[in-house]
């Protein structure tokens, strides 16, 4: 096959391919590229060798891969933002101590992960830990941004230690039973989103995240009455979906901007003052 053109995701961002490598290593180095995308239609490599050609790559995004060794990351000495939709086996992150954003699926080869203390962004999927909680996620205390994904934890114990986390995301956690432990981001957690979270059994502890601003609520078990809503005094968004609860009872809405309330999938509440 001839080489017809680099492939372009935007002006920073090459997606590149094994059949034509050289070529994207000159392009690379020649028009200062930052980011990079593996994706195993047309990277066949099972080693991520091309990056110690291109020590100026800040960005690596794996959608798909046959990769089995990552050790050339470690030559990327300004790598800030690691993604990767595939699991990364044997990496070690103490390697990699200036890395900001991270997304990974968990796997139990991940080695030395609190190293990366400046990581303000981590998104982690099927973190499945035998104690049921996040004591064991051994992360940067400087986290902003966490997403939770299938995760089988029952509670957020351990979540207290973030006290910088402004934005928590928990996504198909179907065992998690309550919220306790939220209460110690009370002065920290602005933006809370949560979807099928199917066990939930109370979200009580909720009302105690009180400098939260932004609630969505999709497609979890049953809430009850919305009682929790009338402490969070900053709360400026409250989105409920497709999560049955008591509609006897609503709370004061006027000091929101946007509020979407559906109780079996009909609309019974909306205002937006964007």
């Amino acid at each position: 096959m001839s080489f017809k053109r680099i492939r372009k995701l935007d002006k920073q961002t090459v997606e590149v391919e094994t059949e034509f490598i050289d070529k994207y290593i000159e392009y690379i180095n020649e028009n200062s590229i930052k980011e990079v995308q593996i994706n195993s239609s047309y990277y066949f490599d099972d080693t991520l060798s091309f990056l110690t050609k291109c020590p100026q790559i800040t960005h690596v995004y794996i959608v798909d891969s046959v990769i089995k060794d990552y050790s050339a990351l470690y030559s990327l000495t300004e790598l800030k933002c690691l993604s990767s939709q595939s699991p990364i086996i044997n990496l070690d992150f103490s390697l990699l101590c200036d890395l900001e954003e991270l997304s990974i699926i968990w796997n139990k080869s991940i080695k030395n992960l609190d190293s990366c203390k400046k990581i303000k962004y981590l998104n982690v999927s099927k973190f499945n830990p035998a104690n049921g909680n996040l004591t064991s996620l051994s992360i940067s205390l400087k986290i902003e941004t966490l997403i939770l994904n299938q995760t089988s934890v029952t509670s957020l114990q351990g979540i207290e230690k973030l006290s910088k986390l402004k934005i928590l995301h928990i996504n198909y956690a179907k065992k998690l039973k309550n919220f306790i432990g939220i209460e110690a981001l009370a002065t920290s957690l602005e933006q809370l989103d949560l979807y099928a979270c199917r066990g939930v059994e109370s979200y009580k502890a909720l009302g105690e995240a009180s400098s939260l601003k932004k609630l969505i609520i999709d497609k979890c078990n049953a809430i009850g009455k919305l009682f929790f809503l009338d402490e969070l005094k900053n709360l400026e968004w409250f989105v409920c979906m497709d999560t049955p609860f008591a509609n006897e009872y609503l709370p004061e809405f006027d000091r929101m901007i946007y509020v979407y309330i559906e109780n079996n999938k009909e609309c019974i509440f909306k205002k937006d003052n964007r």
